[in-house]
């Protein structure tokens, strides 16, 4: 990442030299190599983002399993495959007369991404739940 890093500012750099010194092809060739390594720069912290988060959704998955009181369905992903279903909630925190769908916590671990990371986990969560229709912990 720091090679390309590197090699996008050098050649913005000498583009900027290039034309200064009316050399326009050369400023076209300098920009066009510094905006290609822009552009590997951002297919390889977008891929690890996304690793991020499923190495995340994996361990938030495994713990969910683990702790016993989710019931048979806790781990399992849900909201298109982008979150965690904890399980049933705790009996004072899902409400009277609840069935055990309506008491279903669910997650989604967004730590470590950026905004615009975010935003595109949460755009195919919520459509997510709503087709496989999640009530959660709704009214």
């Amino acid at each position: 990442m720091f090679h390309h890093q590197n090699s996008r500012n050098s050649n913005y750099v000498q583009a900027h030299n290039a034309y200064l010194k009316k050399g326009s092809a050369g400023a076209s060739t300098f920009s066009k190599v510094a905006r290609q390594h822009g552009e590997i720069m951002k297919d390889l912290s977008k891929t690890a983002a996304q690793r991020q988060f499923w190495e995340r959704q994996n361990e938030l998955s495994m713990a969910a399993r683990q702790c016993g009181r989710g019931g048979p369905h806790a781990g399992k992903l849900i909201g298109a495959q982008q979150g965690v279903l904890l399980g049933v909630a705790p009996s004072g925190r899902s409400g009277p007369g609840k069935s055990s769908s309506e008491s279903e916590e669910a997650a989604v671990d967004l730590h470590g991404l950026h905004a615009n990371e975010v935003a595109d986990v949460l755009e195919m969560f919520f459509p997510g739940l709503i087709q496989e229709r999640f009530l959660g912990l709704g009214e």
